[in-house]
């Protein structure tokens, strides 16, 4: 129970930090380390304001520099993100999934939002699943090399002939990641589903010409099959 408690504490103040990240990704000169600033006057956060689903409660919604009201997203946010960790724990999902799952989700706004992924986030992620693997195994990084490899060289390709860019290098540099994580023939698997839903949106939504997000559906996949992953083992080591 205190596990469970402890693990959902732990993303609350990792989707807190997460949501500022996202909402401020774009302004320039910001540390991904910077102090917590109040949205409305701008001061710095004390310690005692910086506890996730705590703070809000206790200040009853409002800051405490300028007595501004707080956006009930964060309240939200926090809590859903509470309890979701005390559900992974309960379900006793691994701990890379646990850690891997919140980044992916911030991925997949970010990625939407501004068809980019974030350096330091791809490196997280790669972080996450190179430390997942207890002994990686050289033909497993072998593999995920040569798809590197295969798809920068189909990046420059593209990009010579085409004078743009098709496929991003943070879309590359994720895929190198997924690949270590999920080994082959999963990995194609994944693309090809993605693939296969980026173009149903395309579709539906008729914009041909416009520029879309591939992480984002990479990363959204990647969580169906983690969630589909865990609570199947889940479900087998269950005894009936």
């Amino acid at each position: 129970m205190l596990n469970a408690l402890f693990t959902g504490y732990l993303l609350a103040i990792l989707s807190s930090w997460l949501k500022s990240s996202f909402d401020n990704y774009q302004l320039k000169n910001r540390s991904l380390l910077a102090r917590s600033k109040c949205d409305h006057c701008g001061k710095k956060l004390k310690w005692f304001n910086l506890f996730p689903i705590l703070s809000y409660l206790f200040q009853r919604g409002t800051s405490t520099c300028c007595k501004k009201k707080i956006s009930q997203n964060y309240l939200y946010i926090e809590s859903f993100t509470f309890l979701i960790g005390c559900i992974f724990v309960f379900f006793e999902f691994s701990l890379s999934s646990i850690l891997l799952i919140p980044f992916l989700v911030i991925l997949v706004f970010l990625d939407e939002k501004y068809q980019e992924i974030p350096i330091w986030l791809n490196a997280l992620i790669l972080l996450i699943v190179s430390l997942s693997k207890e002994n990686l195994d050289p033909i497993m990084l072998l593999n995920a090399g040569m798809i590197f490899l295969g798809l920068i060289i189909i990046y420059w390709l593209y990009k010579v002939f085409r004078k743009r860019e098709g496929l991003g290098l943070g879309d590359i540099i994720l895929i190198f990641s997924l690949s270590l994580y999920l080994e082959i023939p999963t990995i194609f698997l994944l693309i090809s589903i993605s693939a296969a839903l980026l173009i149903v949106k395309i579709i539906f939504s008729k914009d041909y010409y416009k520029p879309h997000a591939f992480g984002s559906w990479l990363s959204g996949c990647l969580i169906g099959f983690i969630l589909f992953q865990e609570f199947y083992e889940f479900a087998n080591s269950v005894p009936i």
